[in-house]
């Protein structure tokens, strides 16, 4: 695959930045900055929300060598052979009748095929284009209100059929576009070519659609396709519903065999019978992305269980990017030459798997994507193995692609050098061209190291470099499925609480809640901004995937969770996605009960401040409050505010470790506040801290910051004891100071209080003050007289008692300020 070098440069200059965004934390400053700093640093360490809720936990590298990690590559066994030869379509039977429905679109104008050939040649074009996306102007729709004006045939025993044939004149192949499905058990869509009407061993049915409403069909290799809608007996037709909207016109299948290039520049694989099981563990890949079908190649990956013969397949993430275009997926295997430098076979007549894949981990920045195949891969493929130990500058490395889509070629060369997320390589044998990202690099001793990204080789320049994406990084998010050690640990009885996020996107992050009975059955809810989505089924031993719809107009989530290999059955571990983004999900069991095992380490009532932002006025300067209490069943309630007067209240169970997480929809669903944190049981008292991401929309109406603002800031707390009497000290103070910052202050102040044995606040200066302690809870509350104001100004916040100082904030005209309370 060709990419120009500039480009490259780009793409990593903006994924660096993205890095150096992830997790940052604002500066402190103003007034006991100080004081706050090293309050915030000493919680923030041990309560990291991105960390929580976006990656496996793993044992920390550490300094000195890293533990290389490896599994061998192994032959797939044989697939028992289907006692059924697929499903034959009906029509043919009934006497060559003609189809109830037609649609026949021209050819592609000539003008047009030779701009899109022009633009195909481009060579920093990425992943192959092969077939044009053309919608229908009158889609074909079967339901509920088409039944009067749609013939069914009648079948002997019943069986009711009904036959679409679409034409698009000059294709090599398309893939028809099917929507709005809904097929009752026993229902079957299949697509076949009307001149070769073979049996479909893969028809569409409710069972192959999993709760999918739209697919893109497999690649029929002709001009013509038909699809044929098939009913049981008792199926009334009323029942069904689907529409059969546009299609994928395959206009080039690859490079033309008459041009194929062997030799020096693209080398044929089966010149080298030593790579038989890695070409064999190698498919092209073709997928459709908003109409238009692409070729990019991918291959099999091994697992360490020796019993399980799971399709595990890794490419490029720059091919399948999300779950949407994953669904699409079709592969075409051992598609090489009988010997070397002989011609290929059709296309058409190579072993092929349709039906998608499921999207369960990928990263732009490494570029790679991890699927699981929905349908078996044919016998005879070979699972490869992989390694993260790193390679030598002198060890030859090995690239088995599909250039331009073509036949199995391969290529030989060496490390130039390696980046963050990149090996880069020269070849000796051998070059990459489009249509061969994804594919796989191994190591001298055969085992995968990367996956094509893009580089400039090419055959008028063959010296050039191509850049792979390292698998040792891959394998630090893939690892729970590729090298799970013992069997699966399932997920057991009781409620899981917990949070998925987006990095770098507040409005696709939420919380998630799953109650696993002791039959392994499960319901649960994920909240989205302002809505919840509920969802039930049973559980898988390993991993379960379920798809759970959402309002019209809205893509399916696909939810994919099982328990955390490292962490056990107490952690959930997950994705979450949509088909456009994907959001790590992370959630913890609640283990507290009150009468057979209590939160005796954690319960009582706690204090903590939400920390605000420094330098412009971008965003809240004060500091939320809030006050917390933890009962014996290890519930937390929390009840406060942020900084912008934002009411923030929850009730969420602990985990064993003292985690919960804090997820609030505000702002009329369209903000929230999000984030993991922790009771601290090292800590004397107990600490409380976490870091939260904290997002507000543009809203020009509001008074306070209508252009929005994403910070992250962090939540600092501590055991609170309530006074025992009315002489007892809420605070061991007598005299303190009052600071006021931001909020649209001209220049900070400091009013001197005193208090008294009774926890009554006394003003010592001149601008007027008033202040008083909620006893019950911690939290204070005051009015102020800025200096220059003429009138009063409400603040609020929380007493830290392990601290000797309260935090909190109050309104400007249009800013939050900052409001210390300290020795």
């Amino acid at each position: 695959m060709t990419v120009s070098l500039g480009d490259e440069v780009d793409r990593r200059v903006r994924a660096r930045g993205l890095q150096e965004i992830v997790g940052r934390v604002p500066p402190r400053g103003g007034i006991a900055n100080l004081c706050q700093q090293a309050l915030i640093a000493s919680v923030v360490s041990f309560a990291t929300f991105a960390l929580h809720a976006q990656t496996p936990t793993r044992p920390a590298q550490g300094i000195g060598p890293r533990p290389v990690r490896s599994a061998p590559a192994v032959r797939a066994p044989d697939r028992p052979r289907s006692l059924s030869a697929g499903v034959s379509p009906l029509r043919p039977i009934l006497q060559q009748a003609a189809h109830q429905r037609t649609v026949i679109l021209p050819p592609l104008p000539t003008a047009l095929l030779d701009e899109l050939k022009r633009q195909d040649a481009i060579p920093s074009q990425r992943r192959l284009r092969i077939g044009l996306g053309r919608n229908f102007d009158r889609p074909i729709v079967v339901n509920h209100e088409t039944v009067a004006t749609t013939e069914w045939r009648v079948l002997a025993g019943g069986w009711r059929a009904l036959s679409i044939e679409v034409t698009a004149q000059g294709a090599l192949g398309m893939r028809v576009h099917l929507e709005s499905l809904t097929l009752p058990e026993g229902v079957r869509l299949i697509v076949y070519d009307p001149a070769d009407p073979a049996p479909d061993e893969t028809p569409v049915s409710a069972r192959s659609l999993s709760g999918a409403r739209e697919i893109w069909a497999k690649t029929i290799f002709s001009e013509r396709v038909a699809v044929e809608c098939q009913l049981p007996p008792g199926v009334e037709p009323s029942a069904v519903a689907f529409s059969v909207t546009g299609l994928s016109h395959v206009y080039r299948l690859g490079l033309p065999e008459t041009q194929l290039k062997v030799g020096s520049c693209d080398v044929d694989a089966t010149c080298y019978p030593e790579w038989a099981e890695q070409e064999a563990a190698v498919a092209r890949i073709d997928f459709v992305d908003g109409g238009t079908t692409f070729l990019c190649t991918g291959c099999l990956v091994n697992d360490s269980d020796p019993n399980t013969f799971i399709d595990y397949f890794l490419t490029a993430n720059h091919c399948i990017p999300n779950q949407k275009v994953a669904s699409t997926l079709e592969l075409f295997w051992f598609y090489q030459t009988s010997a070397c430098n002989a011609g290929p076979p059709p296309l058409s007549s190579v072993p092929h798997t349709s039906g998608g894949a499921d999207l369960l981990a990928g990263s732009s920045l490494s570029d790679f994507s991890f699927l699981q195949l929905r349908q078996p891969s044919p016998s005879g493929v070979f699972y490869m193995g992989w390694t993260t130990a790193l390679p030598s500058d002198t060890e030859t490395l090995t690239c088995v692609q599909h250039p331009e889509g073509s036949f199995t070629r391969i290529s030989f060369g060496k490390t130039v050098s390696s980046d963050g997320d990149f090996w880069e390589v020269q070849w000796d044998t051998g070059i990459t061209e489009p249509g061969s990202s994804g594919s796989p690099l191994f190591s001298a001793g055969k085992e995968i190291i990367g996956q094509l990204y893009g580089g400039s080789s090419s055959c008028s320049d063959p010296t050039g470099t191509d850049f792979f994406g390292r698998f040792d990084l891959t394998y630090d998010t893939i690892w729970p499925w590729i090298d799970s050690g013992p069997p699966p640990i399932p997920l057991a009885k009781g409620t899981y609480n917990g949070l998925f996020a987006v990095t770098n996107d507040f409005v696709n992050s939420g919380s998630f809640t799953l109650k696993v009975t002791a039959r392994s059955t499960y319901s649960g809810s994920v909240q989205l901004g302002g809505r919840r989505y509920s969802f039930s089924g049973q559980l898988n031993l390993g991993r379960t995937t379920r798809i759970v719809p959402r309002e019209r107009g809205s893509s399916s989530l696909r939810i994919t969770m099982g328990s955390d290999p490292v962490a056990g059955a107490d952690r959930l571990t997950g994705t979450i996605s949509d088909g456009v983004w994907q959001a790590g999900l992370n959630a913890d069991r609640a283990v507290f009960d009150s009468r057979t095992n209590p939160a005796a380490l954690y319960a009582g009532r706690y204090t903590m401040f939400i920390s605000g932002s420094d330098g412009d006025d971008t965003s809240p300067h004060g500091n939320g409050d809030a006050a917390l209490t933890v009962d014996a069943g290890g519930e937390v309630t929390l009840r406060g505010s942020l900084a912008d007067g934002t009411t923030l209240t929850r009730r969420v169970p602990l985990s064993k470790n003292g985690d919960w997480p804090l997820f609030a929809s505000i702002y009329h669903g369209g903000g929230s506040v999000l984030g993991w944190l922790r009771f601290d049981t090292n800590q004397s008292p107990v600490g409380l801290g976490g870091s939260l991401s904290w997002f507000k929309p543009a809203r020009p109406s509001d008074k306070l910051y209508p252009a929005g603002f994403a910070v992250e800031v962090a939540a600092v707390g501590s055991v609170y004891v309530p006074p025992v009497t009315h002489t007892s000290p809420v605070i061991n103070l007598s005299i303190a100071s009052v600071d006021f910052d931001g909020g649209g202050l001209l220049i900070p102040f400091t009013n001197l209080v005193t208090i008294s044995s009774g926890n009554k606040v006394f003003n010592e200066s001149s601008d007027k003050l008033s202040m008083a302690f909620v006893l019950s809870s911690g939290l204070f509350t005051g009015k102020i007289m800025p200096p220059g104001a003429t009138r009063m100004s409400p603040f609020h916040g929380a007493i830290l008692q392990n601290q000797l100082a309260g935090y909190g904030y109050f309104l400007g005209e249009s800013l939050s300020g900052r409001v210390v309370l300290e020795p």
